[in-house]
């Protein structure tokens, strides 16, 4: 808890509020601090996993408690969730911490020496203090008034815990408000502690944190039959380099897969009606697009690290796609007056020509301009 950023808003307050602190005895001095923690005053601070700063959402949180982190990022860090506020898992190697209203934390592969702030819900999200995440033991590389610093993990979790198991009556519990329990058989349950090495030794690949997956973004129009869709893929680093993607085409759509990469599941159908999918693998992240038959065009922007996937789409074959002005050859110009697309020709560059079908026959414009050998369609 940091309060000198506190004291030196009061400081700014004037006269008035120097005059009412001087009113207030200790336990209305406490009772301001919790206000404010309350708040927000006291800042958040960033978050880094690696050495790498993350993106504004993943910062910590003030409460009255004490800080706290979102439990959505937490896989982040390598630890499991079920993000259930009745039912809240946390569960990091051998080691697990369970939380429900009834029941308050309870602890399962080690025992809880202290007793932990319960959960907080804000703004739709839930978080847990930061002391759970210690009690787990998530490696910390630094922790200073302005950084947390988490070490990253070596595989990040791809999908979320089942419900809590019915409560063992050897598991220590710690109920909201009360010390943790001590049996005289304590001793003999450090047994399940030594699963954690052997849970570490499973063979799973390596997953070294190089960037985060922060927006996907979709948009979409229509130039008469033909469809355009762009899928913008955003990062949290500046230089498109850092993320080594790699695209492969499937009968039915594209899967970009995006190694060391870390973001949130996404499953959504697409106002085209195409799939997207975002799913984590051992290795980082992939993404599935369904093209819908469209061809597609990968590219790269940079500050922040873009990747760009544009779909076209010809939504109705029999219907011949617009004039792309910037293909139109020298001396043909294109304009458009209301409902009415004009194609204008240099008369010193080409000749006007009459040109019909032969008797019986019926042809198409193109097919017109392709027999008198003036264009190439």
């Amino acid at each position: 808890m940091r309060i000198r950023g506190v004291q030196g808003r009061d400081r700014q307050e004037g006269t008035e509020v120097q005059a009412g602190r001087r009113r207030l005895g200790w336990l209305g001095r406490a009772a301001l601090l919790s206000a404010l923690l309350a708040s927000g005053v006291a800042a958040a601070r960033p978050v880094a996993i690696g050495g790498l700063r993350q993106s504004a959402g993943l910062d910590s949180r003030q409460f009255v408690s004490g800080e706290a982190l979102a439990v959505w990022t937490l896989p982040r860090l390598g630890v499991a969730v079920r993000n259930d506020p009745q039912d809240l898992r946390l569960q990091l190697g051998g080691r697990e911490l369970q939380f429900s209203p009834r029941s308050g934390w309870r602890a399962t592969g080690f025992t809880l020496g202290a007793r932990l702030p319960a959960p907080e819900l804000a703004g739709g999200s839930l978080f847990v203090p930061l002391a759970a995440l210690s009690a787990l033991g998530v490696p910390v590389l630094a922790d200073t008034p302005d950084l947390l610093d988490f070490a990253a993990p070596a595989r990040v979790p791809s999908g979320t815990l089942p419900p809590s198991p019915a409560p063992s009556s050897a598991a220590p519990v710690t109920a909201p408000g009360t010390p943790v329990p001590v049996s005289p058989r304590a001793p003999a349950q450090s047994a399940p502690a030594q699963s954690a090495p052997a849970l570490s030794a499973l063979p799973t690949p390596p997953f070294l944190l190089t960037a985060n997956l922060n927006t996907v973004r979709v948009s979409r129009s229509m130039h008469r039959s033909v469809e355009v869709q762009r899928v913008v893929l955003e990062f949290n680093v500046p230089d498109p380099r850092v993320i080594a993607y790699s695209v492969t085409r499937e009968a039915n759509g594209l899967r970009v897969t995006l190694p060391g990469v870390s973001g949130s599941p996404v499953q959504q159908t697409l106002e085209s009606g195409d799939a997207l999918q975002l799913e984590l693998t051992g290795t980082g992240s992939a993404l599935f697009l369904g093209t819908g038959g469209g061809r597609s065009e990968i590219f790269t922007l940079d500050s922040p690290a873009r990747v760009v996937i544009d779909t076209t789409t010809y939504t109705d074959t029999s219907v011949p796609p617009p004039v792309n002005p910037d293909t139109l050859p020298a001396g043909v110009t294109y304009r458009q007056q209301g409902k009415l697309h004009l194609l204008s020709f240099d008369p010193a560059l080409y000749q006007t020509r009459v040109v019909s079908a032969p008797a019986g026959r019926a042809s198409g414009v193109a097919d017109l301009v392709r027999s008198a050998g003036e264009w190439r369609a």
